[in-house]
């Protein structure tokens, strides 16, 4: 597995369940020091790995910032199907 913490957590909740996106994003932030904001009549943000989503729920929110995490790294997704490369094809790596 890289070091590349940004590919890695794409790649992970990509993967994950969309009912455990909330928390695994929610974790991520607290882990890592990204920001988590819901200012008062304002979108909420995400702000994580250097990429920013927003929406007016906290599902929008992190939809928005799985599109723009794709977006920031074409690298990782393949041009046959736009899904995410995947280097251990669905295994956990040992």
């Amino acid at each position: 597995m890289t070091n590349d913490r940004l590919a890695n957590f794409l790649l992970y909740i990509e993967r994950a369940e969309k009912r455990r996106h909330h928390d695994l994003m929610f974790n991520e932030c607290i882990e890592t020091g990204g920001h988590w904001l819901r200012p008062y009549g304002e979108p909420v943000q995400i702000h994580l790995h250097g990429v920013i989503g927003q929406g007016d729920s906290d599902e929008q929110a992190i939809a928005s910032w799985i599109r723009a995490a794709r977006l920031s790294r074409p690298d990782l997704v393949r041009a046959t199907d736009g899904r995410l490369d995947d280097p251990y094809n669905g295994q956990v790596a040992i």
